[in-house]
């Protein structure tokens, strides 16, 4: 009989994150687990959706909409690619339990541009995704884990799902020289690719190139390009490559670089993010 549950390593007792991966009919998806966190998220992004609830304090969420305070009881969503930044509020830290569909997993969700904003109370809504959380974790229920996300999906979409482009007062010439920028950056980012070759290449000072870049993507040229580096990491990791050849394929200088900016972003070191996938694979 096939379980849904396929965790990380054990979680020690003085760990305040927990990652562990659930299988679906159409695929895999992460999940996280925080709890009493006090550290601060800097501006980052997902190449999956990120949906889920706050389970305990609050925390601040930052995006180049605005910001937003996320309470207990508050739904998460953010759309892949959403940058955003977290930050904690309450003294005794913030928690929360989170899912991590990539696009194209959950129907309902195909072709959205986004949620209208990245923190809300919904009652409804949070009450699947937690039911969805805990049943993909492995715990028993009436419901099916896969059944309770698609049913919390629908609803997002139905009653949060963002229409249209966001407003921008930013100038044409502005969005297409960020918009060049970024194509090489993603182009070429597993490359020792400068500031200046890309400041060069759209006929910027690297000064200007870095404010306008921010101005757009809410990161500088250099985040933006280790938040690639690191979501290719997380997928080499999922296919079962060791860390070694991960930090070398994704452009990283070394093991050590890899880590700390896999850290950062993720929360856990990538050693422990990659043992999921290898106790999974013992588990069938």
């Amino acid at each position: 009989m096939r379980t849904p549950f396929e965790s990380a390593v054990a979680e020690r007792a003085s760990d305040r994150i927990a990652m562990a991966r659930a299988t679906l009919g159409g695929g895999s998806l992460d999940l996280l687990s925080v709890r009493g966190l006090t550290r601060r998220f800097p501006a980052h992004f997902h190449d999956t959706f990120a949906l889920g609830v706050v389970d305990h304090g609050t925390h601040l969420l930052r995006t180049r909409r605005g910001e937003w305070l996320a309470v207990a009881g508050d739904v998460v969503a953010l759309a892949p690619g959403e940058v955003h930044a977290v930050e904690p509020v309450t003294a005794g830290g913030y928690g929360y339990a989170m899912l991590y569909p990539v696009v194209g997993l959950l129907e309902p969700l195909v072709g959205i541009l986004g949620f209208r904003s990245p923190a809300f109370a919904d009652p409804d809504i949070a009450r699947h995704l937690r039911a969805a959380h805990r049943r993909l974790r492995g715990e028993p229920g009436p419901r099916d884990g896969e059944s309770l996300l698609i049913d919390a999906a629908r609803l997002l979409v139905e009653r949060h799902a963002r229409k249209g482009s966001d407003a921008t007062d930013l100038d044409d010439d502005t969005i297409a020289a960020v918009g060049r920028a970024r194509a090489m950056i993603e182009d070429r980012f597993t490359e020792r690719l400068s500031l200046d070759a890309i400041a060069v290449a759209c006929d910027h000072s690297p000064m200007l190139m870095i404010r306008k870049f921010r101005q757009v993507t809410g990161m500088t040229p250099y985040a933006y390009m280790l938040q690639l580096r690191v979501n290719l990491a997380q997928r080499l990791l999922h296919e079962g490559q060791s860390v070694l050849d991960v930090a070398r394929h994704c452009g990283f200088s070394d093991q050590s670089h890899l880590a700390r900016s896999f850290k950062r972003v993720i929360g856990i070191p990538p050693g422990r993010y990659g043992a999921a996938r290898t106790r999974a694979m013992g588990e069938r």
